[in-house]
């Protein structure tokens, strides 16, 4: 069974085709940014945030390549 994780969610932009904000681990601080629902799914599902989270955020950021 997996163990219980708590996050808080900070929205600051929602919109009809974005969602910015920042996923932060109530265990270690750590704060990742996200610009998508998809971004904020793929942060969750991953087992641990890492306390020096970036930008990229290992959540497949792109930069303007999408497609």
């Amino acid at each position: 069974m997996r163990e219980l994780r708590s996050y808080v969610v900070r929205i600051y932009r929602q919109g009809a085709r974005n969602l910015i904000g920042i996923l932060e681990d109530t265990r270690n601080g750590a704060q990742c940014p996200f610009e998508s629902v998809d971004q904020l799914w793929t942060l969750l599902r991953q087992r641990h945030l890492r306390p020096a989270c970036t930008k990229a955020c290992d959540v497949g950021h792109r930069t303007g390549d999408e497609g």
